[in-house]
């Protein structure tokens, strides 16, 4: 059995396990992409309170750059900044 983490019970992370095996492979992938997307939606509303009136481009551009780092981000995105 996989260690439990601190801050958890061992029945209740055992539970856990469980019902991640009760979901299957399909029902864990589904899981995982809501998780993303909680993620993004979370990531937005943080950039949205701190800087009132940004873009909707302005913050999807600092969700990627926070998901991706700063070195993949300017990878990916070095090519879609307008010339200067």
């Amino acid at each position: 059995m996989t260690p439990w983490p601190r801050d958890t019970s061992r029945d209740a992370f055992e539970r856990r396990i469980e019902a991640l095996r009760a979901l299957g492979p399909s029902g864990r992938f589904a899981a995982g992409l809501a998780l993303c997307d909680e993620v993004r939606d979370g990531l937005s509303a943080t950039i949205r309170a701190r800087r009132p009136g940004v873009s909707d481009e302005a913050v999807s551009r600092e969700v990627a750059r926070l998901l991706l780092g700063d070195a993949l981000f300017e990878q990916a995105f070095r090519s879609s900044d307008p010339a200067p």
